[in-house]
């Protein structure tokens, strides 16, 4: 082939919206890391371009070069450039504040009742023992008594605090059955206080991060309830609206193809978006690359997830959906549904190098953002098998 047939094959402009996970970063830094990865792809050489605008949304274009045939001619790429952008959300999470004793255990127990006390969680938990994803199991039953000894930890301290070795402030003394209920509570945390596994306790949850793993278990509630803000609007809602918002901006430009790139919780509040899109025109210039996708856990704590699931799986709405997943990550799971309707190339296995104290703690979570099998794709035609 010489090189001005390749230059004359057309070449497509393709635009990515990276949605990230739930973790409070500032805005741009995850989409940074992803186009630092992608300079590094060698079969896709890309190079760092000047910065764009689509509809008040502001992303990087990456400019793919044309790689030398066995002739010696230059071998135009199928894709003419990336634009990355970043479908930002993270300042919708809300920041750990100071609360009331009593408010902050009657949200703690609400929360363990939600996540443990539910026979949905360990209907999850079943279903991954009979699939054979047995990490997935151990990373719920580990995450379910996490909480719960965070909670007996948030007991003892305010039982401490409260009323140190059941001894009743004078104002709680005074009125019936509560004074009685206070002292008790405070024996009994004076008594777990006094065990030897509480000074090892503390030690546990900082390794384990248990402040990001509640933070994390709160706002999924919030999310799935769409818990309303001061203006009386739900948090769903809201961020469906933030996501949807950039999301059409992009459309809107004049791009071949547009991937929505989705980690983590993004990829639900992708798929809560793409099952209900209303612009039929879009959907066949729309992907959907999903990486460590929760989906498959998080379908039995909520109805209407389950349902946005099966409208983009059932109708095949949009034109490829790629999922990534990974053994070594027991946050995720291969998407229930999607090797059915979108083939088994399109479901894609990967195993990341790592020890175990960082498939522990989570960490894996975030090695998709440089596993070269997923940046490759994102340079490539998604219709080809990675």
């Amino acid at each position: 082939m010489s090189d001005s047939t390749a230059t004359a094959r057309p070449r497509k402009r393709r635009a990515i919206v990276l949605i990230p996970g739930l973790q409070r970063e500032e805005r741009f830094h995850r989409r940074d890391i992803l186009i630092s990865n992608l300079e590094t792809v060698e079969r896709h050489p890309l190079s760092r371009g000047e910065d764009v605008s689509a509809g008040g949304e502001t992303g990087l274009r990456l400019n793919l070069a044309a790689l030398r045939g066995g002739d010696g001619a230059a071998q135009a790429p199928e894709i003419a450039s990336l634009d990355v952008f970043e479908a930002y959300w993270a300042d919708m999470i809300p920041e750990q504040v100071e609360q009331a004793p009593w408010t902050k255990l009657l949200q703690g127990f609400e929360l363990v009742g939600y996540w443990v006390l539910s026979l949905r969680t360990w209907q999850a938990v079943a279903n991954s023992l009979r699939s054979g994803s047995s990490l997935i199991a151990v990373g719920l039953v580990m995450g379910g008594l996490t909480l719960v000894a965070w909670y007996l930890m948030l007991a003892v301290l305010i039982g401490q605090t409260v009323a140190p070795g059941g001894e009743v402030p004078e104002e709680l003394a005074a009125i019936p059955l509560v004074g009685d209920l206070v002292h008790l509570f405070g024996v009994a945390s004076g008594w777990l206080a006094a065990n030897a596994w509480w000074a090892v306790l503390p030690f546990l949850l900082a390794m384990l991060q248990v402040d990001a793993l509640v933070l994390l278990a709160r706002f999924i509630k919030d999310y799935f309830e769409n818990r309303e803000d001061d203006s009386g609007v739900g948090l769903r809602d809201r961020l469906r609206r933030r996501i949807a918002g950039t999301l059409e901006a992009v459309l809107a430009a004049d791009y071949d193809e547009v991937v929505v790139l989705a980690h983590s919780f993004g990829t639900v509040i992708a798929t809560d978006i793409l099952a209900d899109w209303p612009h039929e025109a879009d959907l066949k210039r729309l992907s959907l690359v999903s990486l460590g996708s929760p989906i498959t856990v998080l379908r039995y704590r909520s109805s209407w997830l389950e349902s946005e699931r099966r409208e983009v799986l059932g109708k095949r709405r949009i034109a490829t959906w790629i999922d990534y997943f990974s053994p070594s990550d027991w946050l995720c799971g291969a998407v229930t549904g999607h090797r059915e309707s979108y083939g088994e190339a399109m479901s894609r296995k990967l195993t990341f190098e790592a020890p175990w104290p960082q498939k522990l703690s989570g960490r894996t979570h975030l090695l998709y953002y440089r596993d070269p099998r997923v940046l490759e794709q994102l340079a490539a035609p998604l219709a080809a098998p990675g």
